[in-house]
């Protein structure tokens, strides 16, 4: 089994995540870890990352029932070769990049698409000093899969 790369006062039931707007972690999904090397494969080009999936609701919504969801925060994660590095080391590997999926969501919600589960909320922030590779972006992605 993988390490845990999500801590629990970031994803256990009732903390709540703030994005554009504010969410209740209600359970966690599934987590996922992403780690390649130029070692292991010389055709491995992407950073490596963690992936963990939240079921949510919104906090302080006057709707009723409640907006519920599912959210995904990816993080980017060292790699085998840095895993050992000094933070301001892994910060030069820091990398920006928008997972598909958001990129895709966002696209189809700019076309007007009625098909495909709504993009509620995302947002994109630097990790600190003392995360997993300083300066990369984490990634929280909320989306509407069916109602619960």
């Amino acid at each position: 089994m993988s390490p845990r790369r999500f801590g629990q006062e970031e994803v256990s039931p009732g903390v709540v995540v703030e994005l554009e707007k504010r969410w209740r972690v209600l359970s966690q999904k599934e987590e996922h870890e992403f780690q390649g090397s130029k070692q292991d494969d010389p055709r491995w080009s992407g950073p490596s990352y963690a992936c963990i999936q939240l079921k949510v609701h919104q906090v302080g919504s006057r709707i009723t029932p409640p907006v519920n969801g599912y959210m995904r925060i990816y993080k980017q994660i060292r790699t085998e070769e840095t895993v050992a590095d000094r933070p301001e080391v892994r910060a030069q590997h820091a990398k920006t990049v928008i997972p598909p999926e958001l990129d895709a969501y966002r696209q189809l919600m700019d076309k007007g698409s009625t098909f495909t589960p709504r993009l509620l909320d995302s947002m994109e922030q630097k990790q600190d000093i003392y995360s997993f590779v300083p300066g990369s972006k984490v990634t929280s992605a909320k989306v509407v899969r069916n109602p619960f």
